[in-house]
């Protein structure tokens, strides 16, 4: 009888698992049907025009980011919206917000060009067999190497929960944002050409401050055995990664914090 049970249960739950999958899938195949009469990509056109008259001759994307972040247990995600529209040389960016009744609101655009990226970075996926682009990822930095943000450009976007706003399929958007985003990739890149490097040589510097401030509080903080150990290993760790900008102090002060943190621990066993 238990058996016949715990059959019963793990079909009923299989069923349901089924049920969600087939459900799920017919509504994307829905989305998408939706998507072919391109409503929502004039929309987003006719909007972004409504702010960038210029902008009327150029192409039109939709893009997407989601930030996950994890706090223990917690996971927390962020979905961002942008509308795209760019020629052969410039890019703007413009922040898209939805209300509950899902109409658009478009805000500050962004020019994203050479004369104010440092770094772009991109990653095309394409499906193995056709060779059709799936998705573009891409990172723009400013001129100091900081990250201003990521987006997705994706050929199918569909309405699949309340967190995704709009049914576009955009295949030759794609295509063209894949050749723009390559190009500016390599301008600014060779208009840059040693930020790369400066961001790294900051970076070390930033490690090696780091260090030597974690083993100078490790050294007054070591009469608390634990605290002194650990500050000095974390101030090693921070030494390693500074590389070339690495000092004498910021491996002494460390050395010295997580000696001063043994010599406490095992002075409190002989007393």
């Amino acid at each position: 009888m238990e058996n016949l049970e715990v059959i019963l249960s793990i079909a009923v739950v299989a069923a349901l698992v089924a049920i969600a999958m087939l459900y799920s899938r017919i509504k994307e195949k829905r989305n998408l049907a939706k998507a072919q009469d391109g409503k929502d990509l004039r929309r987003l056109r006719e909007e972004i025009e409504r702010i960038l008259p210029e902008a009327a001759s150029w192409d039109v994307a939709y893009a997407h980011w989601e930030k996950v972040e994890r706090y223990g247990r917690t996971t927390r995600t962020t979905y961002y919206c942008y509308g795209l529209a760019f020629n052969d040389k410039q890019l703007y960016i413009i922040p898209l917000t939805f209300d509950e009744d899902n109409d658009m609101e478009l805000h500050e655009p962004m020019l994203a060009d050479s004369s104010v990226l440092g770094i772009v970075s991109h990653y095309t996926l394409s499906d193995k067999k056709t060779g059709e682009i799936k998705r573009i990822t891409a990172t723009f930095h400013d001129k100091n190497g900081k990250e201003l943000l990521t987006l997705y450009v994706d050929t199918a976007n569909t309405r699949e929960d309340r967190f995704h706003h709009v049914n576009i399929v955009q295949p030759n958007e794609c295509r063209h944002f894949d050749q723009f985003i390559r190009s500016l990739s390599g301008q600014v890149s060779e208009e840059n050409a040693d930020l790369p490097e400066r961001v790294a040589s900051e970076a070390a510097a930033k490690n090696n401050r780091t260090a030597i401030i974690l083993g100078v509080i490790g050294i007054f903080a070591s009469v608390i055995p634990a605290a002194g150990i650990l500050l000095g290993i974390l101030g090693l760790i921070f030494a390693s990664k500074a590389a070339q900008q690495r000092s004498i102090l910021s491996l002494v002060l460390p050395v010295l914090a997580l000696a001063a943190g043994l010599l406490f621990f095992f002075a409190g066993f002989l007393i």
